[in-house]
């Protein structure tokens, strides 16, 4: 193969692959690499628009040789950015949809590792969108996906992107402890933004029993829904109440006032309790 120097005049010509079938894509992948190696996106999107045009033939409109090349530009050098721009182009194809939500996952975590949340959360919304769940030993991984996307809506104080999150995954969270635990807890945190504390409480009771820091989080939410009804509220500022972790709680006291109706009782000689 021609070893990259740079210059993408070294890179073998587009028009001169043949494709004779599924077995043939070497010659692709060569491609793909020389174009990585040259820094030429502009190659990549010749090879993608030729991939996705339906007269280019049968060989070059076959899912199998996009998920090579999108499986190729995974280990290749091009920067998120410049990756973004082809999942146009790869979506011009219906039946590559796949592929492209799969390059959109790849360059979320790109994304996430340089910090850059926003689109990092961007890129996987829209992955997720258009993913096709394949099961058959994926269900971890797949799950992992919805939920890292509702993470990143939650640090960004999108709540109601974070719910609609939670909405696709609820029914992927009852085949791991992990995830049943990260959903309780990010189905609390809505709720919480949403102003239902009673319902948030009841939520942070699961999660405070593998996370000793929802303990306070939740009497704050069971202490600021007195006065909502519903709830359980008396219930829920009971569990909490009887937790050995609340007692050394800054917030302790004013639960103890609220469970026995005096937080907001004028007590004589000392101003509101």
């Amino acid at each position: 193969s021609t070893q990259s120097t740079g210059d993408p005049t070294t890179m073998p010509a587009l028009n001169s692959i043949v494709l004779d079938g599924s077995s043939n894509f070497e010659a692709v992948v060569e491609f793909v690499q020389e174009a990585s190696g040259s820094n030429d996106i502009g190659a990549l999107r010749e090879l993608i628009d030729k991939c996705t045009f339906a007269q280019s033939g049968v060989f070059w409109n076959d899912i199998k040789l996009m998920s090579t090349i999108v499986s190729t530009l995974e280990g290749s050098t091009f920067g998120a950015a410049d990756l973004t721009t082809l999942l146009p182009k790869i979506n011009a194809r219906r039946s590559f949809e796949q592929c492209a939500a799969k390059l959109g996952i790849y360059i979320s975590g790109m994304y996430e590792t340089a910090g850059d949340t926003n689109n990092a959360a961007l890129r996987l919304t829209e992955a997720l969108r258009q993913y096709k769940l394949e099961g058959e030993g994926n269900e971890v991984f797949e799950a992992d996906l919805f939920y890292k996307c509702a993470d990143f809506h939650a640090e960004r104080g999108d709540m109601a992107e974070c719910a609609k999150i939670l909405s696709q995954a609820r029914g992927m969270a009852g085949r791991n402890a992990r995830h049943v635990l990260k959903h309780s807890a990010l189905q609390a945190l809505v709720n919480q933004h949403a102003g239902k504390f009673l319902v948030a409480a009841r939520g942070y009771l699961k999660v405070a029993m593998h996370d000793d820091a929802a303990v306070r989080t939740g009497v704050i939410c069971a202490i600021l829904g007195v006065g909502q009804v519903g709830g359980d509220r008396e219930a829920v500022m009971a569990d909490y109440l009887k937790d050995p972790r609340t007692q050394g709680l800054d917030v302790s006291p004013f639960l103890e006032k609220a469970v026995n109706g005096r937080l907001f009782r004028k007590d004589a000689g000392h101003g509101t309790g």
